[in-house]
Parts: C-alpha cells; sequence; structure tokens
C-alpha cells in the first residue's frame, strides 16, 4: 500500500491524465477536495498539495487534455481559502481547551 502511494507521488503527472479521463468533471471536486483537506485539517499535511497544483498546472497547459484554466484557478483558490478558513475555526474552537490542560497528551 505505501508502494502504491509513493508510486503515485513520484509519477503524479501521469496519474493525474488518468484520472481526467476516467472521472471527467469529478476530476474538478478530487481537486478540491485534496487542496481543502490539506489546508483545513491539521491532520493532511502528507497530501500531494505543491505537487499536484505544479502537474495540474502542467496538464492545464496543453489544451488537448480538456482541463480549464481559468476554472482550475477559481475552483482550487475557492478550495484553499475555505480550508483556511475552516482550519481558523477549528483551532478557534479546540485552541483553548487544549492550551488550558498543559499536561495533555498532545503537548
Amino acid at each position: 500500500m505505501l508502494q502504491d502511494a509513493l508510486e503515485f507521488i513520484r509519477h503524479l503527472d501521469s496519474h493525474l491524465v488518468d484520472l481526467i479521463t476516467k472521472y471527467g468533471p469529478w476530476f474538478y471536486a478530487i481537486l478540491a477536495g485534496v487542496i481543502f483537506a490539506e489546508t483545513a485539517f491539521v491532520i493532511f499535511p502528507f497530501l500531494p498539495g505543491d505537487s499536484l497544483l505544479f502537474a495540474v498546472g502542467l496538464i492545464a497547459a496543453d489544451e488537448r487534455k480538456g482541463i480549464s484554466i481559468p476554472g482550475v484557478f477559481f475552483l482550487l483558490v475557492a478550495a484553499a481559502v475555505l480550508g483556511n478558513i475552516v482550519n481558523y475555526w477549528i483551532g478557534r474552537f479546540f485552541g483553548e481547551r487544549l492550551f488550558n490542560k498543559p499536561n495533555s497528551k498532545i503537548f
């Protein structure tokens, strides 16, 4: 399983083309979900956000792949901003509770 994940990340560009052909318009939702999860939830910093953005940009530059550059841009900016807002509210809700218990297992 780890081997498959590493192989996916290592050859992200070819796998993205496969995802585009397999899922069509749902590909945008997958991209937005990954970017949202990486920015919104503290436990997902290992997701390939930066390399994913770079690979999607390269693929979108080729007009034959069928990805809209403005569509990807606005969708992923919205996903990142919403993820940042969710992360803020999670921190605001749990932050004081965690810092009031300095002997907690998180520290």
